[in-house]
């Protein structure tokens, strides 16, 4: 599962407040299943030595964290990830991880601003918020306008930047790993940001919803390029549309 499902939810699991409350929480969880099965899995048919952790998107990213984590060494030795990787910038830095729980505590009123450090009043009062205000101060369209709470590294889970602990090989050893992508997956968020393409009303063109897209990714994604992208993966719908409406004719 990814990050709202299956154990701690968004900031009850992930949120960053050195001193104040423990880093990545929900990994904590996954590992406490991983550990379970591993010393319980021998009951039930299964081969603790052969276990295989697999997830998609999120939960892809955890896949490869756990890869990563000296505390996840020896839980499993087979590893899918499908539409997510370690290395993905999702997996914040502590600066910005401590921004985004910054901006959750000012949005439900527990400091004066957002640029305002954590502090142990401050957050015992977002710990005696409900889960629906705390869901509510997160925001919906959070892809967009909301706080994010994802995997922070330089933590014991995590003690280097994914990409670097890549690069120099700081990652647990004589694991067999299968890489694939999602289908589609990036229809999911489109529809959530740009309703209208769901919309049997909406006046749509190829060449609006490629804009819409390409404003769309620049937003989440904050990259100059968005458009560049875009084009490359769209360009030939344009051309295909050519073809079947002279076909039609």
């Amino acid at each position: 599962g990814g990050y709202h499902e299956d154990h701690h939810l968004g900031a009850l699991g992930l949120l960053y407040a050195p001193g104040l409350v423990p880093s990545n929480l929900a990994l904590y969880d996954q590992r406490l299943g991983l550990q379970w099965i591993k010393q319980n899995v021998a009951h039930f048919g299964g081969d603790p030595s052969l276990v295989t952790l697999a997830g998609s998107s999120s939960g892809s990213i955890s896949v490869g964290i756990h890869i990563l984590s000296p505390l996840s060494a020896g839980l499993f030795k087979r590893a899918i990830l499908l539409a997510g990787a370690p290395n993905s910038d999702l997996v914040k830095s502590p600066q910005t991880a401590l921004a985004a729980t910054k901006e959750l505590v000012f949005r439900l009123n527990c400091s004066s601003s957002a640029a305002e450090e954590p502090s142990s009043s401050s957050i015992a009062c977002l710990r005696r918020k409900s889960a629906e205000e705390i869901s509510n101060g997160i925001g919906l369209n959070h892809m967009l306008d909301g706080v994010l709470f994802w995997p922070v590294y330089g933590d014991e889970n995590l003690p280097t930047m994914p990409g670097i602990a890549l690069k120099e090989g700081k990652f647990n050893r004589n694991i067999d790993v299968l890489y694939g992508v999602s289908d589609r997956e990036g229809s999911y968020f489109a529809a959530q940001a740009l309703p209208k393409l769901l919309s049997d009303h909406a006046n749509l063109t190829v060449a609006s919803t490629r804009a819409d897209i390409a404003d769309l990714v620049t937003k989440i994604w904050k990259k100059d390029y968005a458009k560049e992208v875009v084009d490359f993966y769209t360009g030939d719908l344009v051309n295909c549309l050519k073809v079947s409406e002279e076909e039609l004719k």
